[in-house]
């Protein structure tokens, strides 16, 4: 596994607040490279080596980013040369007919457009999903991609162009239906109405009273 450290100066904390514990438990199994920086764009072909030394794998995931809070309409240009570093790396120590997923966001540069062509032309199959864990008004996707084939293979150009303007109008139209949403219900008051305070004081009582059913449970069981 692979994260910037969060244990070293260079990199602030606050921004691990929630991983650090699951870092120090699998820390055995943490890549920081080199430099013990943990920031990919800093790998180096020895770092590469290091990583497969015990050799290539089969899964391999990608979940980076960068916080682009201030900047979101900026968000894929910023991101992109994350994603870029994520791929070769990943296409270095992926076994024949590997499997690849990666976080992306929206498709409408260029330069993102070029990098799922190379993708598109080293994989069998691409899948482009929106997982229901994801934050319905954001621009993530997860890109899946099945059997590397570790050669380049030839793609219908045509056929690719318009599977991306189609992908993008698909996730794009979720996202302004979702935001929509949410402008709805700030506008309308929706989280002070009587139905959806009575449906978390249900939810709330359901969680209590299965917490408390495993609870009791688990001391009958002891005794």
């Amino acid at each position: 596994m692979n994260s910037l450290n969060p244990f070293i100066e260079e990199n602030n904390i606050e921004a691990f607040k929630d991983e650090t514990g699951l870092m120090k438990l699998f820390n055995e199994n943490m890549f920081y490279g080199d430099d013990n920086t943990g920031n990919i764009f800093n790998f180096t072909d020895n770092d590469v080596k290091n990583i497969i030394k015990d050799g290539k794998y089969d899964f391999i995931t990608a979940d980076g980013s960068i916080n682009t809070v201030k900047c979101q309409d900026s968000q894929e240009k910023i991101v992109f040369p994350l994603i870029e570093k994520e791929v070769a790396i990943a296409l270095e120590c992926l076994n024949e007919n590997g499997i690849f997923i990666i976080k992306m966001y929206t498709f409408f540069e260029e330069e993102t457009q070029q990098l799922l062509r190379k993708l598109c032309k080293s994989f069998e199959k691409i899948f482009v999903v929106k997982p229901c864990f994801s934050k319905s008004s954001n621009s993530e996707v997860y890109v899946v991609l099945q059997n590397y084939l570790k050669r380049i293979n030839c793609i219908n150009e045509e056929y690719f162009i318009a599977n991306i303007i189609k992908c993008s109008e698909l996730f794009a139209s979720y996202q302004i239906e979702a935001i929509q949403t949410n402008i709805d219900a700030f506008n309308n008051n929706l989280l002070d109405s009587k139905v959806i305070k009575s449906i978390f004081n249900t939810i709330k009582k359901e969680v209590i009273n299965d917490y408390f059913e495993k609870r009791m449970k688990t001391i009958s069981n002891a005794d």
